[in-house]
């Protein structure tokens, strides 16, 4: 064992420390006041220890992961104890501390699980942030009046922790402090409370009913957040901040909707709106009040009992996570006022197959309807942004993209399975990376006629995509754009210049079509150091070629329409000239243009 010295006082540490041990209280003529920082860091074979009295001082990560120490006793001379003191001390089963002690310091018993006893002097004023987080075997605690500050996450993951009595000394409940204290039934707020952080009591899910004392005037986000068995928020009606109806926590003018209790379930029959259908709703509907105009963020989050939210006119914003994860939720009614709907909305709402956006809605945000079961929707014409990850994984067959939206962004249709076919307006300048990755049934999509970019892997793995055919405005195609489309019969390039490749892959594994260009571009195409590993694909069009001649024998007769209605229905194919199937110039290859060379032959045009 080494030592270190002072003036008048040494201090003690051992690295190697192992059984049981008791410290010296003196080295030389010279008093032990301190276990030094790191004095038994990782001593994994240390049992139980002593500290005689005349220790002032236990410095910061002493017995950091001491995982076999069981017992520690301290001497009543003991006035402050470090930051991570005991840190993972997993087999600690309890602590006792002196009177004089002040402070438990940020994450002194962090990740002790086995310890189930604590006893705190009436000197204490103050505990540190994570101060007890994960102590999973604390089942009680009593927290003396004196404490003036807790730190944020103090007894987060405390999972066995089952009642707690705050001090009417403590103004503010800190962030996180009960996160995930899954059998926390009763806490008793001090009556002069006046914020409770966020996050506090997030996943509190034995915690039944709560009650907000008059002087709270801020709840953070998320402070009930995935309390299942919370059935109702009480509000003291002296609180100048906040009321609550029928267990709902509410602004003090009922403006504001901020949480919805994640255990509510309903007590009494609601009456539908005329209009509207009782079915899309089921059974535990609830009837936002009128005079609401905005929810707020995670209102509702994860709320698993609603089935329906009836929103009235007036409400003009919804929040951020507003039903987040809603699993049961079937049916919400939106009303004409809103014009964004924000980010992650209704993510996750696996039972909501259909929502009627309103009249005037401009905006989705990210990840709106991300990984609900939505399987179909209409977007209103006066929409103009649509988010990240807006409907990706959801169960969408067909799409149509109002005139106003100029740019899809990231992943918007990622993984939607059942998408078949997208209509995208001809004002769209950027299709975003991944913006249609995995969506294995697309078959038919129009690239609009402004577009210049395609982002990164923005179509990979449409493995049924047949047709492509690039506009003349195109300037840059990401990387492994088109990877894996294995359905394509062809590509049609109408860009005189290649459009910028950002790396390689972009059409590989695309089933070795023919790419054609025209024969004025070809010697670009070829030249290019990227588009020249396609040169065994790249095919010049004929510019002398009539529109309808498909089969290219110089004719244009129903030899053409059958051809085209072959392609159609993926039938076996001779020769096939893609950009002169689109007889109509609809941007289409489709029946209407078999339809248009009959009847031009009937009408008996000359061919």
């Amino acid at each position: 064992m080494g030592n270190g010295s002072y003036k008048e006082s040494v201090s003690i540490f051992g690295q190697y420390a192992s059984g049981t041990i008791t410290l010296a209280s003196h080295i030389g003529d010279l008093p032990v006041t301190a276990i030094h920082q790191f004095a038994f860091y990782n001593c994994t074979k240390l049992r139980s220890v002593t500290v005689p009295e005349g220790f002032t001082t236990i410095e910061a990560s002493a017995f950091y992961n001491c995982k076999s120490l069981q017992e520690v006793t301290v001497p009543e001379t003991l006035q402050r104890v470090g930051d991570q003191a005991f840190y993972n001390c997993s087999s600690l089963a309890s602590f006792i501390f002196p009177d004089g002690v002040d402070k438990i310091s940020d994450n002194t018993f962090q990740g002790c699980t086995s310890l189930n006893t604590v006893e705190i002097p009436n000197t204490m004023t103050t505990i540190g942030m994570g101060a007890f987080e994960g102590c999973s075997s604390l089942g009680n605690i009593i927290l003396p009046q004196g404490i003036t500050t807790i730190g944020d996450g103090a007894f987060a993951y405390c999972t066995n922790l089952n009642q707690v009595t705050l001090p009417d000394s403590l103004r503010e409940v800190p962030a996180s402090l009960f996160h995930y204290c899954e059998n926390l039934q009763v806490v008793t707020l001090p009556a002069a409370l006046t914020s409770i952080g966020e996050g506090a009591f997030y996943h509190c899910i034995s915690m039944d009913q709560v009650s907000i004392p008059s002087k709270v005037s801020q709840i953070g986000l998320n402070a009930f957040c995935e309390c299942y068995g919370l059935e109702s928020i009480n509000v003291v009606k002296a609180n100048m901040a906040y009321k609550s109806t029928a267990g709902v926590l509410y602004s003090k003018d009922g403006t504001i909707l901020y949480c919805y209790p994640a255990g509510k379930i309903k007590k009494s029959p609601v009456v539908i709106p005329s209009g509207l259908q009782p079915e899309t709703f089921g059974e535990n509907v609830f009837l936002i009040p009128v005079g609401v105009k905005v929810i707020a963020d995670n209102a509702f989050y994860r709320c698993p009992n609603v089935s329906g939210v009836i929103i009235p006119k007036g409400v003009t914003s919804i929040g951020k996570n507003a039903f987040f994860c809603c699993n049961n939720l079937m049916g919400v009614s939106l009303p004409v006022g809103i014009s964004s709907i924000e980010d992650n909305t209704f993510y996750g709402c696996i039972n909501m197959t259909s929502i009627q956006l309103p009249e005037g809605l401009t905006s989705i945000g990210r990840g709106t309807f991300c990984a609900s079961g939505i399987k179909s929707i209409n977007m209103p014409q006066d929409l103009q942004t649509i988010g990240d990850e807006a409907f990706s994984g959801t169960q969408i067959d067909h799409i149509t993209i109002p005139d106003g939206v100029t740019m899809l962004g990231e992943s918007v249709f990622a993984n939607c399975s059942n998408l078949q076919s997208v209509k995208i307006p001809n004002g769209v300048t950027y299709i975003g990376s991944n913006a249609f990755s995995n969506c294995n049934l697309l078959a038919n999509i129009s690239l609009p006629e402004a577009l210049e970019t395609i982002g990164d892997y923005a179509f990979t793995d449409c493995f049924s995509l047949r047709k492509l055919t690039m506009p003349a405005s195109l300037t840059s195609i990401g990387g492994g754009a088109f990877q894996g489309c294995m359905g394509l019969k062809y590509i049609v390039m109408n860009t005189q210049i290649p459009p910028i490749m950002s790396s390689w892959g972009t059409l590989d594994d695309t089933n070795e079509c023919p790419i054609y260009v025209f024969e004025e571009s070809l010697d670009n195409f070829l030249l290019d150091w990227k588009w020249s590993n396609y040169s065994h694909r790249i095919t010049p069009m004929r510019g002398d070629a009539r529109k309808g001649d498909v089969n290219g024998d110089g004719f244009v007769n129903v030899t053409d329409a059958i051809t085209i209605i072959n392609f159609i229905l993926d039938r076996e194919l001779g020769t096939f000239l893609p950009y002169l199937a689109d007889v109509n110039s609809d941007g289409e290859v489709n029946i209407s243009d078999a339809i248009a060379i009959t009847r031009q032959l009937l009408d008996g045009q000359p061919r």
